[in-house]
């Protein structure tokens, strides 16, 4: 039986909610891009909390119980409350304040498109009394977070857009094909390297984020499915690029001081390389926020004016 509402029960609430609104698991899962399972757990951890079944799915489909609809009800009115009460908290000082948390991906800080920290140092000229916070999480994490409110901002790599989210380019970063110094590749100059040659090595499989990409260089290779060679992040990547097991995409700016030490290397970089959009989100019905504003103005004015 659930006692004292936490953050965690907010949380499955807002699963809960998502599900009922997409008619459906499934739906859900893309709404909220997480797995089957992971849906799935929420649901078992809130009914188990709750002490009763909220809705019916299997083989005859899905179905929200009496029980389910109430509190699918109370649910949707005790978000929208949450949502009038932080804003309410805010409103009620005449200063900046409170806490602000920002979510990114890892391996962002050394783009040259990225402005987040001249944003930063900005902000922090402001008078306020605001608790900055970063965190680095996965791009399934970002979305999901700043869906529940759990951070204002995210930023990083995203497969598709997803219901209740607004997402905005906030930067544009090339990604060449590394081979690392163990690859047979490695030795060989670029022009004694065939197409073939390319196609038939193995090469890293990034899973959704194969289609994060929003242009590609004049060659673009067909590589076969590889199971054998999965990573996500550019850190994971860069692990089997430096073994010389697989082949792999990185950014440029990521790879650069590896490329110097001898490590690794682009194959074809004039011919063969993808551009990436780093993008900025938000919830799309954010409730209104003065830290929110104020840091989304500054923001713009560093993407126009890089240098204060």
């Amino acid at each position: 039986m659930l006692g004292r509402v936490n953050d965690l029960d907010i949380r499955l609430l807002r699963v809960f909610v998502q599900i009922v609104e997409s008619g459906g698991f499934k739906q859900a899962c893309i709404e909220l891009n997480i797995s089957p399972s992971q849906i799935s757990g929420y649901m078992n951890d809130l009914e188990v909390r709750l002490g009763y079944m909220l809705c019916e799915r299997g083989r005859s489909g899905f179905r929200v119980t009496p029980r389910g609809e109430v509190i699918y009800r109370e649910a949707v009115e005790l978000l929208s409350r949450l949502d009038e009460f932080r804003t309410l908290a805010v409103d009620l000082t005449d200063n900046l304040s409170g806490e602000f948390r920002i979510g990114t991906q890892d391996n962002l800080v050394s783009s040259p498109g990225n402005c987040l920290p001249e944003a930063i140092y900005r902000f922090a000229q402001l008078d306020h009394a605001v608790r900055l916070s970063i965190e680095v999480v996965s791009a399934v994490d970002l979305e999901q977070r700043v869906l529940e409110g759990t951070l204002d901002l995210g930023f990083g790599f995203f497969y598709h857009e997803i219901a209740g989210l607004q997402y905005q380019q906030f930067f544009e970063e090339r990604h060449q094909l590394y081979c690392g110094v163990r690859h047979p590749l490695f030795v060989r100059e670029d022009t004694d390297i065939t197409l073939a040659d390319i196609e038939a090595a193995s090469v890293l499989n990034r899973g959704i984020y194969e289609h994060d990409q929003i242009a590609s260089g004049p060659v673009v290779p067909k590589f076969r499915s590889n199971d054998r060679a999965f990573a996500v992040n550019p850190e994971g990547m860069l692990h089997f690029v430096l073994s010389g097991f697989a082949l792999g995409y990185l950014p440029e700016h990521y790879a650069a001081s590896f490329e110097q030490q001898g490590a690794i290397r682009p194959i074809w970089p004039d011919r063969i390389y993808q551009f990436g959009d780093c993008a900025m989100l938000k919830r799309d019905v954010s409730p209104s926020s003065p830290v929110l504003d104020a840091f989304l103005k500054i923001l713009a004015r560093c993407r126009e004016q890089p240098e204060a």
